[in-house]
């Protein structure tokens, strides 16, 4: 995202309109950057590594807000859903 950081925008989209659900989709799944992105606000994180149907169903379940936040790392390894 030229100019700013990812997260920064999750942040602020998270504060201006709380009714919107983020997903960030990242190339980096460790423990750490998924901590980061659930604190700043997403719903979701899924892995640059994960299938596409694996994506579109983490969009979906955070569209629909069933359960907690929907989390995906590599090797499609859904931890939340």
């Amino acid at each position: 995202m030229p100019g700013r950081e990812p997260l920064d925008a999750v942040r602020e989209i998270a504060r201006s309109h709380p009714e919107v659900r983020s997903v960030v989709y990242s190339g980096y799944d460790d423990q750490a950057t998924i901590d980061c992105a659930l604190e700043a606000g997403a719903r979701g994180f899924v892995s640059k590594h994960a299938e596409i149907e694996v994506f579109i169903d983490a969009v979906r379940k955070v569209a629909r807000e069933t359960g907690g936040p929907v989390i995906v790392q590599s090797h499609v390894r859904p931890l939340h859903s």
